[in-house]
């Protein structure tokens, strides 16, 4: 009897710190200060425009089913910089690095995927930007 309990509360136990842990199946966490902060983040696309930003925000986009898929973006900050990453099979790869008063437009084509990771990072803090992100399947 003693043995059948422990192994209920060893049970239990293993459970409670299992969901306590945070079992997440996201693979990447938003962790940052803003100030300003608009976004969106829409099955297809994603974008972000804040006054004061510095940390990590992750969007997840999702493409439609068709033959030729790729991302058209824009970036653009007044002071600091942000490095983009993507990820769309478990590799985490720079799309792009914004500088300061730089605007970059343009498109990352022929992807085989159906969902994207967008991981926008700075390590310092970034003044004025605005990062948008769109789904494009011909």
């Amino acid at each position: 009897m003693k043995k059948t309990v422990s192994l209920f509360l060893a049970s239990v136990l293993t459970l409670c710190c299992l969901f306590i842990g945070g079992c997440s199946s996201d693979k990447y966490t938003s962790s940052y200060n803003a100030v300003g902060l608009a976004q969106t983040n829409n099955d297809s696309s994603c974008s972000m425009s804040f006054s004061e930003f510095q940390g990590v925000k992750v969007f997840q986009i999702n493409f439609k089913a068709g033959n030729s898929k790729s991302l058209i973006y824009k970036l653009s900050v007044e002071v600091g910089k942000a490095t983009v990453y993507y990820d769309t099979n478990g590799e985490k790869k720079v799309l792009a690095t914004v500088a300061p008063g730089q605007s970059i437009y343009s498109e990352l084509e022929k992807l085989n995927c159906s969902s994207m990771y967008i991981i926008v990072e700075t390590s310092d803090k970034c003044l004025n930007g605005n990062f948008s992100f769109e789904a494009k399947v011909l």
